[in-house]
């Protein structure tokens, strides 16, 4: 599989291409599998990408769809390369942590939108481990707590390794005044930011507190785009009810609408850091 993917997106890829060789038969799942003896449930799950594809499933809808050897092969490694553990499964992540992940392991850009902690990608690991399981899980253990912030430092290679993504973080001014972990935590973890802003990969604004809308007052969200022909772009959400990744064009084109009037009305970068800075320099005199 060229350039960067998760098994899960794999999964998602799959059942696009089957869905879609299944309806330029003009075929109804019921269809398929009254001919196919594969259960309707089965080709949902498969064409949802909610489950890992059987190899005998994933052969017997080529056949029965009359795809060539060529597409057929493709379709096969796929389904194979879907199977494989991602390099988090090592660390046996619950709950919405581990769904992000998988997605933005394969993402090519993503535009990110924060109002309550810096963003995960940008997190120094003093910063990560305060916020971690606050306040979505508050039964999370010391080992929990731990096994994320080691799995969010290895998260954010995807920044300076090879072939890195687009990030383009928002950031609400009000999330620089939260010191999680006490001050001198905040301190490095907005020097880290200026850091990473340096990246030619990266761009972070800051939305200032007197902005007049009102649309600094949603939620944190993310829009994650994919080098892949087939993938489309998803939007991705989350609250203390859990969280939710839609593909729908309406629902992504509505987010990345939201998303640029944020960035108009957000500080650009060069302001962004000079914001950052001062708020360094104000606790830093405010310790002395």
């Amino acid at each position: 599989m060229p350039g960067r993917t998760s098994p899960v997106l794999l999964r998602r890829k799959l059942g696009i291409l089957l869905r879609q060789y299944r309806e330029d038969l003009d075929l109804t799942a019921a269809e398929v599998s009254h001919e196919t003896d594969i259960s309707t449930t089965i080709i949902s799950r498969l064409e949802t990408g909610s489950r890992a594809p059987g190899m005998l499933y994933v052969r017997e809808l080529c056949r029965h769809y009359g795809l060539d050897k060529d597409t057929t092969d493709r379709l096969i490694r796929i389904a194979r390369a879907s199977q494989e553990n991602g390099w988090w499964e090592k660390f046996d992540l619950k709950g919405m942590t581990s769904s992000y992940i998988e997605f933005e392991a394969g993402a090519s850009a993503i535009k990110n939108y924060e109002n309550a902690y810096i963003p995960g990608l940008l997190q120094t690991p003093e910063y990560a481990a305060t916020v971690v399981g606050v306040p979505l899980d508050l039964d999370s253990s010391d080992n929990l707590i731990a096994k994320t912030a080691n799995a969010r430092r290895e998260r954010q290679q995807i920044l300076t390794g090879d072939d890195p993504l687009d990030f383009h973080a928002i950031i609400s001014e009000s999330v620089l005044y939260y010191e999680p972990g006490g001050t001198a935590v905040l301190v490095e973890q907005l020097r880290h930011l200026v850091q990473q802003a340096s990246l030619n990969n990266v761009t972070i604004q800051v939305l200032p507190n007197q902005v007049k809308s009102g649309l600094g007052l949603i939620g944190p969200f993310a829009v994650l785009s994919f080098d892949d022909e087939v993938l489309t772009d998803l939007a991705y959400s989350e609250g203390p009810m859990g969280s939710v990744s839609r593909s729908e064009q309406d629902y992504v084109e509505r987010c990345k609408s939201i998303f640029a009037a944020l960035a108009d009305q957000a500080a650009d970068q060069q302001r962004s850091i000079r914001i950052i800075k001062e708020r360094i320099r104000f606790l830093e005199k405010r310790e002395d």
